[in-house]
């Protein structure tokens, strides 16, 4: 990755991690890395790749004590991971509809 990749990108990078919740928001360069790899093996927008995230960050693994780092979850293609192994049985909703929510600009909570 050149850093014009990560200049073009930057502002989408930034916006993602700014969803993140403080917990979660460190080694900033890699999330960056991951992030604009990530939408390249995905074929994901970012707006698209920011709600799997976040939906991953509001489930009950990711509000855990053991969550799995950004930029590895980002490395480890955790966009394709079914979402509803992440929320638990007892969720009152779908991680379809948080995504909804949040490209909707809801927020999701």
């Amino acid at each position: 990755m050149t850093p014009a990749d990560r200049y073009a990108y930057r502002a989408d990078t930034d916006a993602a991690h700014a969803l993140l919740p403080p917990r979660a928001r460190r080694n900033r360069t890699r999330f960056a890395t991951e992030f604009i790899a990530a939408m390249g093996r995905s074929g994901l927008r970012p707006d698209e790749l920011s709600a799997k995230l976040a939906v991953y960050f509001e489930s009950p693994e990711g509000r855990g004590k053991f969550f799995r780092e950004p930029a590895r979850w980002l490395a480890e293609d955790g966009w394709a991971e079914d979402a509803e192994a992440w929320r638990g049985r007892d969720s009152s909703r779908s991680a379809a509809d948080v995504v909804g929510e949040i490209l909707a600009g809801g927020g999701g909570a």
